[in-house]
């Protein structure tokens, strides 16, 4: 059964104008990762503030939700921001959530927070995912053996009790962190250019998986493995038609990378 979020989102429809901008901030943010380049990172950031800039004259605020996310996660790192976890992404979500607070039209068009709900079919959904994703990890990780030792280095030297409690931190915040940027403001965007479509959750979930260039998994496959698993989640969020069943999804994989870290990397 259509939620009823699920319900509004489909009677929107796609705007061309929205999409061209839209995608032009996708394609930047991915020539941001994958060209290890500060002056190539200045100019994506650049380009997304007049992404920006250009929703705003045309009137097209659904446009300027994603630019001005990703303007910010961009202008974070090309500014010099700690690139350490959650900085990089707790950061621009909180002065884009600030802005959002203080633009009218911004505030007015913002619906991706909204909690929608769990069906027989979205729990059973959520379950194949963390299934998959949690196995996929795992062998990913005992058959590749990939160099992931800088990820371990940035746990601190503390006993069982905090280590469990820094766990649980991660797990849920990077959870709540990445789907609301993909799941929530980058998919709404896309759906409001084009359309509440395959097409949007596919765009989505390739850039999900381009921003896991050096995360855990990492590298090509590890690329492919993330965009795969934005595909579920993509598909858990249409089924629910908010975004609490896709966090409660995501931290399970959360939970299982921070687990492998802390076993199985020396």
């Amino acid at each position: 059964m259509a939620t009823d979020s699920a319900a509004g989102e489909q009677a929107s429809k796609p705007s061309g104008r929205v999409a061209v901008l839209v995608l032009g901030t996708v394609v930047l943010y991915a020539v941001f990762l994958l060209v290890p380049s500060l002056s190539i990172a200045r100019g994506c950031a650049v380009g997304a503030g007049l992404v920006v800039v250009a929703s705003a004259l045309l009137h097209e605020p659904k446009a300027m939700h994603a630019a001005l996310l990703f303007a910010l996660m961009m202008g974070w790192t090309a500014s010099g921001g700690p690139p350490a976890w959650p900085l990089y992404l707790f950061v621009p979500l909180i002065a884009y959530g600030f802005s959002v607070r203080m633009v009218r039209p911004l505030r007015r068009s913002a619906t991706w927070w909204r909690r929608g709900r769990v069906d027989r079919m979205t729990a059973a959904m959520m379950a194949g995912a963390v299934i998959v994703s949690s196995s996929a990890l795992v062998l990913w990780l005992k058959l590749l053996h990939p160099d992931v030792s800088n990820l371990r280095d940035q746990l601190p030297d503390v006993g069982v009790p905090a280590l469990l409690a820094i766990g649980l931190l991660f797990s849920v915040g990077n959870a709540l962190l990445e789907e609301f940027i993909w799941r929530g403001v980058l998919l709404e965007s896309l759906d409001a250019g084009l359309g509440v479509s395959a097409s949007s959750v596919v765009v989505q979930a390739l850039s999900f998986g381009v921003a896991h260039i050096a995360g855990f998994p990492r590298g090509a496959l590890g690329v492919a493995m993330a965009a795969f698993y934005g595909l579920m989640l993509g598909a858990i969020r249409r089924s629910s038609g908010g975004l609490f069943a896709p966090v409660v999804t995501h931290v399970f994989a959360d939970a299982t990378i921070f687990a492998l870290v802390v076993r199985f990397v020396r």
